[in-house]
């Protein structure tokens, strides 16, 4: 039987598409939420940033504490990493076999990812006086962290795939220009949109665009590599 190769690559890039975003848009402000949960003060906090802070009620809590510091970055990268993960595990899932590794590596990524990025990038950027402004600087630093959680993730990610797929290496370097694409499109779009519509929804859209941008670079990818399979048991579609 002769497979339309249209149809199969729609029905692998889609699916990758929706769930990247969906999973973007929603790992941003449950990142936080946990995160500051973790090292809040008081079970009041703890109970309140549960609740109320996927609505943006946790992104500043308590003086000094918010933004910095291992246990943040490292619970924060965790969580991102597992939320982004679910959905897109849910689209590998009817093409290839044991595809739970997925959420396994992505989660360790991203939490080495954000535990470097808060301990080590964010302290030295904090120091750069940069030429164009606030503004700027803050786009640089997005797309730097972009590109750090980019490569790391595609790396812990391609010793997972070539089980599947002969030419995994190539996902490498789809997920460090994804990643680094939609982490500046991200945080343009939720500093843009703050003031207007809230710090907790700007995260959530700003969030949703960055992975559209994501997921429709990485799926090409995706779709690319995954015809020419590896010894690991996988579908045509």
């Amino acid at each position: 039987m002769k497979l339309d190769r249209s149809s199969v690559a729609w029905r692998t890039w889609f699916p990758w598409l929706l769930a990247t975003s969906v999973g973007w848009a929603v790992a941003f402000p449950v990142g936080h939420a946990v995160a500051h949960a973790v090292g809040a003060s008081d079970p009041l906090t703890v109970f309140r940033c549960i609740l109320v802070g996927v609505g943006g009620g946790c992104f500043y809590l308590e003086e000094g504490a918010p933004h910095g510091g291992a246990l943040f970055g490292m619970v924060f990268g965790a969580v991102f990493g597992l939320v982004v993960a679910i959905p897109q595990w849910l689209a590998l899932r009817p093409r290839a076999s044991r595809a739970y590794w997925w959420v396994l590596a992505s989660t360790s990524a991203w939490a080495i990812v954000y535990l470097v990025i808060r301990t080590l990038f964010w302290p030295l950027a904090a120091g750069i006086n940069f030429p164009l402004g606030l503004f700027a600087g803050g786009a640089i630093r997005g797309a730097l962290d972009g590109a750090v959680g980019g490569l790391m993730a595609g790396l812990t990610q391609w010793v997972f795939l070539r089980k599947w797929v002969v030419h995994a290496g190539w996902w490498v370097l789809g997920s460090l220009i994804g990643v680094t694409g939609g982490w500046l499109v991200a945080w343009l779009v939720g500093v843009s949109l703050a003031e207007a519509i809230g710090v907790g929804l700007s995260v959530l859209v700003g969030g949703g665009i960055g992975g559209l941008v994501v997921g429709a670079i990485s799926g090409i990818v995706l779709y690319q590599i995954w015809r020419n399979p590896a010894g690991e048991e996988i579908t045509a579609g």
